[in-house]
């Protein structure tokens, strides 16, 4: 008998525009290890986890007050992210723009959470773009193979101006996009866009 569907995962972000390019810097990867969708690249805020579609609604509306300038962001170093001996993911920290956006993340991200009533997050904000993810077929040998990579890649020297925040979940189809934007709006402004 089939395993019940996994319910979906829902976060708030700080959207990074596909046209900057910053999915040209994963180009190569190992096999075993899956690039995002540019469309897919943001930075999270809030991770609200495996909550109900309302519980989203009510961290996306808790932050409809708050607002903030738009924030210049440059790519850092690679990071592996997860556990320190096994990573499941990797990304680019934040060079220019990460103290404004750590900020965000202690302070949207807490009202985000708490509007959910979702587990407040203890680890200290680490502003990051997730780029890759090992698949599971990839196994062991394929994360080991995208540390090497990060080792020796270079960052993507483009510049992004951070202008909007976003809701996400699942794609329908997680073959093509791992992630669906169902709300967006800028940061300093008060109307919706989808």
């Amino acid at each position: 008998m089939p395993a019940p569907p996994q319910p979906a995962n829902w976060f708030i972000g700080l959207v990074v525009p596909a046209e900057a390019g910053w999915c040209a810097a994963a180009h190569g990867l190992p096999g075993g290890v899956r690039r995002f969708h540019p469309e897919d690249l943001h930075i999270t805020l809030a991770f609200l986890g495996p909550c109900t579609p309302e519980q989203a609604q009510r961290a996306w509306e808790a932050l409809a007050p708050w607002r903030h300038p738009t924030i210049a962001a440059s790519a850092g170093t690679w990071l592996a992210l997860g556990a320190p001996s096994r990573p499941t993911a990797f990304g680019l920290g934040l060079q220019q723009g990460h103290d404004p956006v750590a900020a965000l993340i202690e302070d949207w991200g807490h009202q985000a959470l708490a509007a959910a009533e979702r587990p407040l997050e203890r680890r200290a904000a680490l502003p990051h773009v997730t780029l890759a993810r090992a698949t599971r077929r990839g196994g062991e040998e394929a994360r080991q193979a995208m540390v090497r990579w990060i080792s020796q890649a270079k960052p993507p020297s483009t510049p992004v101006q951070l202008e909007h925040i976003g809701l996400y979940t699942w794609a329908a189809n997680r073959h093509e996009r791992l992630f669906e934007r169902l709300h967006q709006r800028r940061l300093d402004q008060l109307e919706a866009e989808v």
